[in-house]
């Protein structure tokens, strides 16, 4: 499988790192639409690799399947952020912080208590927001002390510091754009935790 598992900055436990360019799935189409995941996959991509730390078996490859066939996208390929919830998992926050600073302490809880944590970035900071979804792994108030499991970043270096999206003298607050948080569900999955794809 095209994964790498990384020792996780803040716990023991491992994380579960995926390149939206792996060779498995970079050239699949995004939900029905004409972007591949290569080009736009890094919000399912980073969602892959929450839900395997969350005890559900699945990659981007599957999650793209599971979630065309289940009406987890509308509009082609526009991610339904509840549609996950089948598989075992809670959506418990989702804030946006386009117009506020991120609220840090939300993160950090989060994090501490074993919940995974996406946060929207600017792919170029400084002009108009053009997003760019990664999986956070250590939150500090600078950057340069944040760790995100990057799905862009090429296969074993998608572990990388925040400051790569921030400009100089940014905070971490003011980096993040969006938060949308899961974990385990409290209730059994509709799909007993594992996508159940049919292969020819």
């Amino acid at each position: 499988m095209d994964r790498t598992s990384h020792p996780l900055a803040t716990t023991a436990a491992p994380i579960t790192a995926f390149s939206q360019q792996a060779p498995a799935w970079r050239l699949l189409h995004l939900g029905t639409g004409r972007p591949t995941i290569g080009e736009a996959g890094c919000l399912i991509s980073a969602i892959a690799s929450a839900l395997v730390d969350l005890g559900v078996d699945t990659d981007p490859g599957r999650l793209n399947a599971w979630l065309t066939g289940n009406h987890g996208f509308w509009n082609d390929n526009l991610l339904i952020w509840k549609a996950v919830e089948g598989l075992g998992v809670e959506l418990t926050d989702i804030i946006r912080c386009e117009s506020t600073p991120a609220p840090l302490p939300i993160i950090t809880t989060a994090l501490a208590t074993g919940r995974a944590v996406l946060v929207k970035l600017d792919w170029r900071p400084g002009g108009a927001l053009n997003q760019h979804w990664v999986r956070m792994t250590q939150c500090d108030p600078q950057p340069a002390n944040c760790q995100v499991m990057d799905p862009w970043q090429a296969r074993g270096q998608e572990l990388i510091r925040l400051e790569r999206y921030a400009l100089p003298g940014w905070g971490t607050a003011q980096v993040i754009f969006g938060i949308a948080i899961y974990a385990r569900a409290t209730r059994a999955p509709v799909s007993g935790g594992k996508l159940q794809i049919d292969r020819d």
